[in-house]
C-alpha cells in the first residue's frame, strides 16, 4: 500500500499491519467518512468489513495515543492548566504528568541524538515540569520532576501513583 495512496473504506486494508502503511490523515479522512462504511446490521455486510473497521480503529487509537503528548505540551506550552488538560484527556492530573513525562523524555533523547535540530529541549522541559509540579502540589500529589527518577531497572516511576 503506497503511503499517500487515497483509501476508501470499501477497499481498507482488513489487518493492523497494513493499516500502519497508509497517510494517518487518511486513515482518519476515511474513518471520518462513516457513511462510506457498511454498518453491521446491514444484509450486504460481511467479516471483511468488520476487519477493515477494526483495521481502521486500531491504527487511528494507535496515532491519537502517539501523538497526545505532543498535544499535551502544545496544550500546556500555550498556558491551559493541568486539570484543563486532564478533564479534556478525561483522565486525573497525575496521569496527564505521566504521559508528559514519558513524551517528554523521549523528545529530549531526540533532541540530543539530532544535535538539537528536533525535539524538545531539555530547559523547556524543565520549565513545563516545574509548572506541572507546582500544580500538582497545590492538589497534593507528588511532583512530576520526581518521576524522572526510578525505583528500579524496569523503570517504574519513583513518584506517588494515586489518582485524583
Amino acid at each position: 500500500m503506497e503511503h499517500n495512496k487515497p483509501l476508501a473504506a470499501a477497499t481498507f486494508p482488513t489487518t493492523h499491519e497494513e493499516a500502519m502503511r497508509a497517510n494517518p490523515y487518511e486513515v482518519a479522512r476515511v474513518w471520518g467518512g462513516r457513511m462510506d462504511w457498511v454498518h453491521q446490521s446491514d444484509p450486504a455486510w460481511t467479516p471483511q468489513d468488520g476487519l477493515r473497521e477494526l483495521a481502521a480503529l486500531s491504527t487511528l487509537a494507535y496515532w491519537t495515543t502517539r501523538w497526545q503528548g505532543s498535544a499535551v505540551h502544545a496544550a500546556l506550552r500555550g498556558g491551559a492548566s493541568l486539570y484543563q488538560v486532564a478533564r479534556a484527556l478525561g483522565t486525573p492530573p497525575h496521569d496527564v504528568a505521566t504521559l508528559w513525562r514519558e513524551w517528554a523524555a523521549g523528545q529530549v533523547a531526540v533532541h540530543g541524538d539530532t544535535e538539537g535540530r528536533v525535539g524538545l529541549n531539555p530547559a523547556e522541559r524543565d520549565q513545563v515540569a516545574a509548572a506541572i509540579d507546582a500544580e500538582l502540589a497545590e492538589l497534593g500529589v507528588a511532583a512530576v520532576s520526581n518521576l524522572f527518577d526510578t525505583d528500579d531497572a524496569a523503570g517504574r516511576p519513583a513518584a506517588d501513583s494515586r489518582e485524583l
